[in-house]
């Protein structure tokens, strides 16, 4: 798509990433190339890129804005673009990446180099496998899942489900594709805005509102470590030829930047400030530093449970990034994190869990324990112990008794001389009364299922839009229209595919949100037909997972005709439907 040139202020640099391959082509992409008639496809100069960020770094750019619509690349030239990226924000500045048109395979992974990511309305990211030499294509997929696991709300399951589609004949969806809806719910993007927006939100920053600058030394680090490998040989590459770079009809969103970080970083008698350290905008987890990814800055007391206890597994194996905690070899060691505390007040405490070494006791748990104004113990609980190598996630809950003054939380080994655990992706909250506010725990382990359906003009026919285009439902239990006793009009079925960790739907809560997809319609531009229909979720079985729905139309002449018939809805052109569902494990299930 093209922009209208919008002059950029002082302080606002500008970075352009267009084209159909990022980097030199390896052996894989030339063959996928030939095959889908690619030959003389542009290519993105990688010299020319890092130079450009380079430039606009030595003359002290306050802001960076990159303008991203790429097809893939080798792996070499995305991570080094993504390093230059990461590198520019660790020294300060900020870097916002503006998704427009069609970005695909290597091109998502670099837009996680930004801390802000903006999406256009008609963008598509499009997720797979990469592609070439076994080796290197692995090392490729391992280094973009775990950037992606730190870098996204998106749960491991999905990423390795989504990492691992490719080209195959088996009928089976060769990649997933996000629009911006579906990427703000993963956390690929934080926005949904014009090019037009972005430069406003740019200028801002550039300002004076301060952006999001994470020193996250320890990844630039890691990659440092897989630029010495054969990643140039690897390409994250979309292999089949697509629309590439077809315009959108953008609507403005209104954009309202965040005033974030406020206090610098100051130590002052080896006390760190909570809001010039890690915490930044996490200040729903009681926990600092949950995922130990962020590097103590000079002078901090590295005994505190914000440092304490830092190990690096590496990307890939640990759960999040590469960094987890652990208390260290010894029965009952621990680390701590106190706080004030009034009797009453229910906590709630998870974190993946695993051992250094599988063996009774030789594991760890998480804890909670009330204290009164001497210190000493009032109560605790404690989650299951963990004593499997594998990481598996513990939780536990406790109400803070009469005179207790500060809850403790602790990850804690198990009480074997030898015992060794490792703890990542801590979580501590406050649980809110449900007699208040009717908010549970289960809240916190959810699944988000989504398809876009696509009815005929008769009202005979429905299939997925596309195969790719059903994230959560099964993609290979087609839709289907289905006559249910008397009913006057048939069900739309849906089927939702296994849920993870080998969950029952029948024990978990689920609501829905559906809407006419008015661009998917078969003449794009033609009439809508009837614009008022809505669909309505009319039944379910919770042992077969299906869900069926009815369409309802409503106006003023009419009044509420439902079911409302599938071939009335729009004679030409059929309808397309957009379908989430939201599934909430509640506490002792789990989903990850």
């Amino acid at each position: 798509m093209t922009e209208t040139a919008i002059p950029l202020p002082a302080g606002v640099g500008e970075v352009e990433i267009r084209g159909d391959h990022l980097g030199d082509l390896n052996e894989y992409t030339l063959d996928v190339r030939a095959r889908s008639n690619r030959l003389n496809a542009s290519i993105v100069s990688e010299a020319r890129v890092l130079a450009e960020i380079a430039a606009h770094r030595a003359r002290g750019v306050r802001v960076l804005l990159v303008m991203l619509e790429v097809n893939g690349g080798n792996g070499g030239a995305g991570l080094n673009v993504y390093r230059a990226l990461r590198a520019f924000a660790w020294a300060g500045g900020t870097v916002i990446v503006h998704v427009v048109g069609w970005v695909a395979s290597l091109g998502p992974l670099i837009s996680l180099a930004g801390q802000y990511v903006f999406m256009d309305p008609g963008a598509r990211l499009a997720l797979h496998s990469a592609g070439g030499p076994e080796g290197a294509k692995n090392r490729m997929n391992k280094l973009m899942l775990g950037l992606a696991l730190v870098r996204t709300f998106t749960p491991r399951p999905v990423l390795e489900d989504w990492l691992s589609r490719t080209e195959n004949d088996e009928g089976k969806p060769s990649h997933v594709e996000l629009t911006a809806p579906v990427a703000l719910r993963y956390g690929w993007a934080d926005q949904v805005g014009t090019h037009a927006d972005v430069v406003a939100f740019a200028t801002a920053l550039a300002r004076g509102v301060r952006g999001l600058v994470s020193a996250d030394a320890a990844e630039l680090a890691a990659i440092e470590v897989e630029r010495s490998g054969d990643l140039r040989q690897a390409s994250a590459y979309f292999p089949q030829a697509s629309n590439g770079y077809a315009g959108s009809d953008p609507k403005t969103t209104a954009i309202v930047p965040s005033l974030i970080d406020g206090i610098a970083v100051g130590v002052k008698n080896g006390i760190v400030p909570d809001a010039g350290g890690t915490r930044g905008g996490a200040v729903d987890n009681i926990w600092p530093n949950p995922t130990s990814e962020s590097d103590p800055p000079p002078g901090a007391d590295l005994t505190r449970a914000e440092w304490a206890g830092r190990v690096n597994l590496g990307i890939g194996t640990a759960p999040a990034g590469a960094w987890v905690r652990s208390p260290g070899t010894g029965a009952n060691l621990s680390i701590d994190f106190t706080i004030p505390a009034i009797p009453g007040e229910p906590y709630y405490m998870e974190a993946q869990v695993a051992a250094a070494a599988a063996g009774a006791n030789k594991g760890g748990f998480v804890k909670i324990t009330a204290l009164d104004s001497a210190g000493a113990s009032l109560g605790s609980a404690s989650s299951a112990e963990n004593d499997a190598t594998g990481f598996a996630t513990e939780t536990v809950a406790f109400t803070m008794p009469a005179a207790t003054t500060q809850a403790r939380f602790s990850l804690v080994n198990g009480s074997d001389a030898a015992a060794h655990a490792y703890f990542d992706t801590i979580l501590v909250r406050r649980s809110i009364d449900l007699k208040l506010f009717a908010v549970e725990p289960w809240a916190a382990s959810r699944l988000v299922a989504w398809c876009r359906v696509s009815i005929n003009a008769a009202g005979t026919g429905v299939s997925y839009h596309t195969t790719a285009e059903a994230i959560g439902f099964d993609p290979f239990t087609a839709p289907a229209l289905v006559q249910v006793g008397s009913e006057s009009q048939k069900r739309l079925r849906l089927t939702l595919a296994a849920l993870p960790n080998s969950q029952s739907l029948a024990n978990m809560k689920f609501t829905y949100c559906a809407s006419r997809n008015a661009n998917g319609i078969g003449a794009v531009g033609g009439l809508l037909g009837s614009p008022q229909t809505q669909l309505f979720l009319h039944g379910w079985n919770l042992s077969s997972s299906q869900f069926d729905f009815f369409a309802s139309w409503e106006d003023t002449t009419s009044g509420n005709l439902y079911p409302y018939p599938w071939g009335s809805i729009d004679g030409t052109n059929g309808s397309v439907w957009d379908i989430q569902l939201f599934i909430a494990a509640p506490v002792p299930f789990k989903f990850f």
